[in-house]
């Protein structure tokens, strides 16, 4: 093991890419951390085995049918087998060809491959970002560092790279070969671009690693007090079982405007190494629907009811496991011990496949027992009488007439479950939810609005009236493809339609157009990107009211819908089928607030403005009718008056073939 202080990889990574010691030796990391319970954070790698190896199978096919048993090769020689990931910078002269592998220098870290294996080469932008070109070493495919113009001489290779690199060694190499695993396809795509999420080593160099620190303890306290597992010993674990790995995770968690909340370190089992069938079966686990959220809070704004938020803490941690699950702690955490021991789950860990399905089954069956009664159209919205709540995942949100009503169910729910009461709603899933004194609400995404306008350069930019032009958009054939911030395209649009979707309904015919083309956007897309995000510079303080109107022409569930009719056969290819397709567009309100808007391309092609109008119409009434049955199921809770208004429901059409 390393001097005590010193990582492993510290050590290790000591030297640049070409093997040389590097010019400024890396400094040891702080004292180890010794809380007063186990398992405790180091800084040492546990030295465990694991019973499944991919290397001892891809070295058994290597060897089937070979008579000789392969020889054991001296200290430091590398077999054909054994690919480097990061090779040493290439020198090109002008006569030499970028495919040529002599010349390359290798360093110690090494994964072994079987030929019909993908893993370990990363996405083809990656390759783009670091400047790396495949070729072929000793028969076998793998990824070479290069300079884009020889008379540059050797590529410096970034810290950003190197970092990227080591943590992708370190999470995907098995404990004890040193082999990578048989890790996810998409495992270098896994590039967090977060500053406030990170591996809990790297949260050691974080000017606040106090803060870190403290919720790494809290987190190891919480997990051991709920006798999340328990020690046994390598030679009990049954022969084939997977052994995980896990990771710890630092975060800085955050309030929707960008405030600092709190610091949060989760431990995170490696789910993706399960085997479905073996270690999972079933993972679907239901969230509940924003249109429901939205519909509890209109009526809350217009009955006046008593709302307050409950987190539960450490929610999957809080259900238990029907199959054996064995688990190696990662580097920064582990047990005191000298012996070869393993950690086997009694309950859920983060990370792993079946986690959020068996939290769902236990916090169903709490709410059950205490008189609550699942809905059949929204599996995450449960009725008592004159309460009800919505479920997303570990938040919670009460709506009742009388704030005892809720505190008595609380105080109910925390003899079964570990929870916190957050008070009146405030925030939910990124929305920031104003209250007024007259009991309306307001839902707002300033905080995702200015991280969208940061990302994408345009903080300062000038703001716009419209979010989009008058004309529909078109896929630009032939159009410049070549623009300055093509790679943040798909990124921004993302974030834009999380914002439509929650609380924006102004854009989404926009974001819509633009998320199209997120797979060859052109500067023509990206000029409508930037109109859309002009607009949300002046708009970013404004939001989504909810203010019934009691007005009889406004009561009650209505619906506007309508339709485009080949829309964008003006702007595509008249030889492309998509030319002559139509736009669906409808909003559902309750009492003139809105709780469901959409805006699409229709699936069929219809061939005349009826049939398009019809189309449309089926789609809206497609979301009206489950919608109207939850309202249904709500008011009868309740026990509301008025809810013969809300047993039916008007939509607005204006065609009238399709009505």
């Amino acid at each position: 093991l390393p001097p005590e202080g010193v990582t492993e990889h510290s050590v290790r990574d000591n030297h640049d890419l070409a093997g040389k010691p590097a010019s400024t030796p890396i400094q040891p990391t702080n004292p180890t951390i010794k809380p007063t319970i186990k398992p405790t954070i180091k800084q040492v790698q546990p030295n465990f085995p694991s019973p499944r190896h991919l290397g001892d199978e891809l070295e058994a096919e290597e060897n089937q049918g070979s008579t000789t048993p392969a020889s054991p090769k001296p200290p430091g020689e590398k077999s054909e087998d054994e690919v480097g990931l990061i090779e040493g910078a290439v020198e090109h002269t002008g006569s030499q060809s970028p495919g040529r592998t002599e010349d390359v220098e290798t360093v110690d870290a090494i994964i072994r491959r079987s030929d019909r294996s993908t893993k370990g080469i990363p996405p083809k932008r990656y390759r783009d970002e670091y400047n790396c070109f495949e070729t072929n070493r000793v028969g076998k495919p793998s990824l070479i560092l290069q300079a884009m113009n020889p008379e540059e001489g050797p590529l410096k290779v970034t810290d950003e790279m190197s970092a990227f690199y080591s943590e992708f060694l370190e999470l995907n190499t098995d404990v004890d070969s040193g082999i990578l695993t048989g890790s996810h396809e998409l495992a270098f795509a896994a590039k967090v671009s977060d500053p406030d999420t990170m591996k809990f080593d790297k949260a050691r160099f974080e000017p606040d690693w106090e803060e870190f620190e403290k919720a790494g303890e809290r987190e190891l306290k919480e997990l051991t007090e709920q006798d999340t597992w328990e020690m046994i010993d390598y030679d009990l674990v049954p022969e084939g079982a997977t052994i995980l790995q896990s990771t710890m995770i630092a975060k800085r968690k955050r309030y929707p405007d960008g405030r600092l909340r709190s610091y949060k370190a989760r431990l995170c089992v490696r789910g993706d190494q399960q085997r479905e069938g073996v270690d999972f079966f079933e993972t679907y686990a239901p969230v509940v629907q924003m249109s429901t959220v939205r519909l509890m809070l209109t009526l809350a704004a217009k009955h006046n009811f008593i709302t307050k938020q409950v987190d539960y803490a450490n929610a999957f941690v809080q259900a238990k496991l029907d199959t054996d699950v064995y688990v190696h702690l990662p580097s920064c955490v582990c047990a005191n011990t000298e012996k070869k021991q393993v950690f086997k789950l009694k309950k859920s860990l983060y990370g792993l496949r079946q986690a959020p399905l068996k939290w769902f089954e236990k916090l169903r069956e709490g709410m059950i027992e205490r008189g609550f009664q699942q809905s059949q159209q929204d599996p995450c919205l449960f009725l008592a009488d004159s309460l009800v709540a919505v479920v997303w995942v570990d938040d919670v949100l009460f709506f009742a007439r009388e704030e005892k009503r809720i505190d008595e169910m609380i105080e109910s729910l925390s003899t079964d479950f570990e929870l916190k009461v957050e008070g009146d709603v405030t925030s939910f899933l990124g929305l920031t939810i104003r209250k007024f004194e007259d009991g309306s609400f307001e839902i707002l995404q300033t905080g995702l609005i200015e991280r969208i306008l940061q990302a994408s350069g345009m903080i300062d930019c000038n703001p716009s009236k419209t979010p989009a032009a008058k004309l529909p958009l078109g896929s630009d054939v032939g159009g410049n493809k070549h623009f300055e911030g093509k790679e943040k395209y798909s990124s921004i649009v993302g974030m834009l339609l999380y914002l439509a979707g929650h609380s924006r309904p102004d854009i989404s015919f926009a974001v819509h157009q633009v998320a199209r083309f997120t797979h060859n956007p052109t500067r023509k897309h990206q000029t409508a990107l930037k109109t859309i995000l002009r607009y949300l510079k002046g708009t970013r303080d404004k939001g989504l009211m909810f203010r019934p109107n009691d007005d009889e022409e406004y009561s009650g569930l209505h619906a506007n819908c309508d339709a485009d009719f080949a829309g964008l056969y003006e702007v595509e290819s008249k030889d492309d089928p998509i030319s002559v397709k139509s736009r669906t567009g409808f909003v559902i309100r309750l009492d003139n607030c809105p709780v469901i808007w959409k805006s699409k391309l229709q699936s069929l092609i219809a061939l005349s403005t009826l049939e398009s109008e019809y189309i449309a119409l089926s789609q809206c009434m497609r979301e009206l009718i489950p919608l109207r049955r939850v309202l249904k199921d709500i008011t009868n809770a309740f026990g509301l008056e008025d809810v013969s208004a809300y047993a039916h429901s008007t939509v607005f059409e204006d065609n009238n073939g399709a009505l």
